[in-house]
Formats: C-alpha cells, sequence, structure tokens
C-alpha cells in the first residue's frame, strides 16, 4: 500500500478537503473507502508494478492522492490495467 501519513499539516488537510467539498458524494467515509479500496487494487499506485529506467517502485502517499490532477487521474482510472 502507499506509505503512511506521519506528519498531517494544513496543506494536506485543505487538499482533503477540498477533495471532499467538491462532490456531495465524497462527502461520505464509505465513499473514501471505495476510493482507497481502488487504490489498492492497482499495481502500479502501491509498488507493485515493474519498475522503469532503474528507478524504484512507484508509491503512492495520500498527499499525492488527493491533489486535484492526480485525484483526477486515479478516479477516472489511468492506473488500473482494464482487460
Amino acid at each position: 500500500m502507499g506509505r503512511r501519513v506521519r506528519i498531517w499539516d494544513p496543506r494536506r488537510r485543505a487538499l482533503l478537503a477540498a477533495r471532499w467539498n467538491e462532490d456531495p458524494d465524497r462527502q461520505d467515509l464509505t465513499w473514501w473507502a471505495g476510493y482507497f479500496d481502488y487504490v489498492a487494487r492497482s499495481p502500479f499506485l502501491t509498488g507493485g508494478a515493474e519498475p522503469t529506467h532503474g528507478r524504484p517502485p512507484f508509491r503512492c502517499d495520500l498527499e499525492w492522492l488527493v491533489r486535484p490532477q492526480n485525484f483526477a487521474k486515479v478516479y477516472e482510472g489511468k492506473y488500473h490495467n482494464r482487460g
């Protein structure tokens, strides 16, 4: 899974609050549980994908997941294999 949050600062709190407030459907912990379950099924987001170009595997963290540009990509399925 992703990296554990150790510091919950105002910037991170604001990013999560913005995603929460953008859509009434997201103002529910059940919605977020489903989102994080979806993230957990992505080998790329959780460090399980084969690394490329000698880099270590990518592992997301909460701040990365709730940044507007990343949130949209995750939500739209960019990091999940389709088949």
